[in-house]
């Protein structure tokens, strides 16, 4: 089984690291941490393939409670041109 890892830095300086276990069915489940002005915060992504066609992306963070709590949640089309 193979092991993904995703690092990304953006232009206000933020960052984040993941990692995944590849693909469980319809769902890639993304874990590691985000870095803000500094200071490190858990986060996971959860990415599911809705249709061939479809798929959505939310963005956890750890509660108050310690669960997981969506925060972002974003989706991808594919649009398909007919003539």
């Amino acid at each position: 089984q193979q092991k993904l890892v995703r690092s990304v830095v953006v232009g206000n300086g933020n960052s984040y690291s993941l990692s995944a276990d590849d693909w469980q069915e319809d769902k890639l489940t993304w874990q590691g941490a985000i870095v803000m002005n500094g200071r490190s915060s858990p986060l996971k992504e959860e990415i599911v393939k809705d249709s061939p066609d479809r798929f959505t992306a939310t963005y956890f963070v750890p509660g108050q409670d310690g669960d997981w709590q969506p925060v972002v949640n974003e989706s991808c089309d594919r649009l398909i041109n007919t003539p």
